[in-house]
C-alpha cells in the first residue's frame, strides 16, 4: 500500500475516533448532571410547622385585614391546636343592633408536624352567639399551599365552606384533612379564612396560614392502634339521642368523659360505669343547665349500646344508642428529626395573672363583654350590647375563678363562679344576680386585643 493511502486512513480513523468519543461524552455528560440534579434533590415524607402568620387581607401575609363598615375584629387566638377569631357586628339589621360572630378550628392533635403516614384533621365551626343578621351570614373555609400539600375534600366554593347558617340543601362539612403526598418542595401548608358581609354595609375577611419546612429523612412509624381500655369502652362513643348526634370522648384513661351535643353548642362532663354488659353514664355540669342519666345495655359485640335517658329538663325514658369506638388516634410521640418545640411564652397582654385583657362572655345565651382597664383587677363590663354597664373584679386560685360584679347601671350586681379549662383561655360555671339569675349558666373565652 503506497504511504499517501495509509496516511489518510490513520488520518480518517483519529478523526473518525474523536468524534465517536465526542458523542459518547456529549450523552454521558448531560445524564451526569441530570442524575447529580436528582441526586440533590429531597423527596421531603414530613413536614414541621415553622409559623402561624399573623392574620392578613385576602393577599398573602403582610397584607392587612380586610375590616370596615359593620365590622370589627375583637380577637384572635391561634395555636397548634386550633384556635378562635371574634368578630363584632353593628347594624340595625341585627338582633339587638349587635351580632358577635364566634370562628373556630381545632385539631386532632398538635399540628407542629405532618406527615406521609400521618396526615392532620381539623374541625371548622362559626356561631352567631347573639343571633344571625338576616343580611349576613358569616362563614369559614381552608384550602392547602404548595405542590406536597392536599386538602380531603378538595376545596369546592358548593361544598366545603361552613356558614354559621347554612343555605337550604347545602352540604355542611366542618370536617377536613390535610395530608401531603413526597414532594421535592422544601415549603407548603394550609390557610384558614374568615369572611362575612352586610350587604353593602361592610365587609370582613382575614386568612390565617400555618408555614410547614420540610425536614429531611422518611416518615416516622405510624402510632400503634388506640386500646379499648381496661373497660373495653373504648375513647369515643358516637351517641344518638332520639335523633340528635353527640359525642363522647374519655379524657385520659378514668371514667371521665368530655361530652359535645347539638354540634358542639352544648357541652357537659360524664361518668360511665360498665357492670357486666350494664352501662349507666351520668351527665354533669352541662353548659345548658340539662343534666341527665343515662342506662344501656352493651351489646355482645361490645361495640354498641343501646338503652333510655332521663334529665332534669324535658326527656323522660328517651331512647339512645351508641357507638363505642376509639376515634382518633392519641397524638404520636414527635419523631427524633422533628423535635418538640419549646412552648411559646405567654403574651405579655395575657398579664401576671393569666387572665388576658378582654373576655367574650355568654350569660345564659346573652353576650357580654369584659374589658381589662389598664393592667390592675378591675374590668368594665358591657352588657346586651352596651344598655347596660358595671364594674367588675376578677380573682383566680388555681384554675378556679371568682368574679364580682357591680355599680351595675341596671342596679343588677352578681356574682360568678367557674372553672378554666386545660387550654387556659375558656372558663365556664354558674352566677347568681340579685334579681333574676340563680346558679345561672355562664361561660367565656379570653384572651387579648388583637394590636
Amino acid at each position: 500500500m503506497e504511504k499517501r493511502q495509509l496516511k489518510l486512513i490513520v488520518r480518517h480513523f483519529k478523526v473518525g475516533y474523536f468524534k465517536y468519543f465526542a458523542v459518547i461524552f456529549g450523552l454521558l455528560a448531560p445524564l451526569t448532571l441530570m442524575t447529580s440534579a436528582v441526586q440533590a434533590q429531597q423527596n421531603y415524607t414530613q413536614f414541621k410547622l415553622v409559623t402561624i402568620s399573623p392574620p392578613h387581607g385576602p393577599a398573602a401575609a403582610p397584607s392587612p385585614p380586610t375590616v370596615w363598615g359593620d365590622f370589627s375584629l375583637t380577637s384572635v387566638i391561634k395555636t397548634a391546636q386550633g384556635g378562635d377569631v371574634l368578630v363584632k357586628v353593628v347594624s340595625p339589621n341585627c338582633p339587638r343592633n349587635v351580632q358577635n360572630i364566634h370562628y373556630s378550628w381545632k385539631f386532632d392533635r398538635d399540628a407542629s408536624y405532618i406527615a406521609t403516614n400521618q396526615p392532620l384533621n381539623i374541625i371548622l365551626n362559626v356561631v352567631a352567639v347573639s343571633g344571625s343578621c338576616p343580611n349576613q351570614n358569616p362563614f369559614m373555609y381552608s384550602d392547602s399551599n404548595g405542590p406536597g400539600f392536599k386538602m380531603t375534600p378538595a376545596f369546592q366554593e358548593n361544598t366545603t365552606m361552613v356558614y354559621a347558617r347554612p343555605p337550604a340543601g347545602y352540604p355542611t362539612r366542618p370536617s377536613r384533612t390535610f395530608s401531603i403526598v413526597p414532594w421535592n418542595t422544601a415549603t407548603g401548608g394550609f390557610t384558614i379564612s374568615f369572611d362575612g358581609g352586610t350587604s353593602g354595609t361592610g365587609v370582613f375577611h382575614i386568612a390565617i396560614d400555618y408555614v410547614y419546612q420540610g425536614v429531611p429523612g422518611s416518615a416516622p412509624p405510624p402510632p400503634p392502634p388506640p386500646s379499648m381500655g381496661a373497660d373495653g369502652l373504648g375513647t369515643q362513643w358516637s351517641v344518638n339521642e332520639g335523633g340528635n348526634a353527640a359525642t363522647w370522648v374519655r379524657q385520659g384513661n378514668g371514667s371521665v368523659w368530655a361530652g359535645s351535643f347539638i354540634g358542639g353548642r352544648v357541652t357537659a362532663s360524664l361518668a360511665i360505669v360498665r357492670s357486666g354488659n350494664s352501662i349507666t353514664a351520668t351527665r354533669t355540669n352541662s353548659s345548658d343547665g340539662n343534666n341527665c342519666i343515662y342506662t344501656g345495655t352493651l351489646d355482645s359485640s361490645g361495640t354498641h349500646v343501646t338503652g333510655t335517658f332521663t334529665c332534669t329538663r324535658g326527656a323522660t325514658n328517651v331512647p339512645w344508642s351508641a357507638t363505642v369506638g376509639t376515634g382518633p388516634a392519641p397524638t404520636p410521640p414527635l419523631p427524633t428529626t422533628l423535635p418538640p418545640p419549646p412552648p411559646p411564652p405567654p403574651p405579655s397582654c395575657m398579664g401576671a395573672d393569666g387572665l388576658g385583657t378582654q373576655w367574650l362572655v355568654n350569660e345564659w345565651g346573652n353576650a357580654a363583654n369584659w374589658t381589662r382597664q389598664v393592667n390592675g383587677n378591675v374590668w368594665a363590663g358591657s352588657f346586651l350590647g352596651g344598655r347596660v354597664t358595671a364594674n367588675l373584679a376578677i380573682s383566680k386560685s388555681g384554675n378556679s375563678v371568682t368574679v364580682k360584679r357591680t355599680n351595675s347601671s341596671d342596679g343588677n350586681d352578681c356574682t360568678y363562679t367557674g372553672t378554666i379549662d386545660s387550654s387556659g383561655n375558656n372558663v365556664k360555671g354558674t352566677y347568681t344576680c340579685k334579681k333574676y339569675a340563680t346558679n345561672a349558666p355562664w361561660n367565656a373565652t379570653f384572651g387579648c386585643f388583637v394590636r
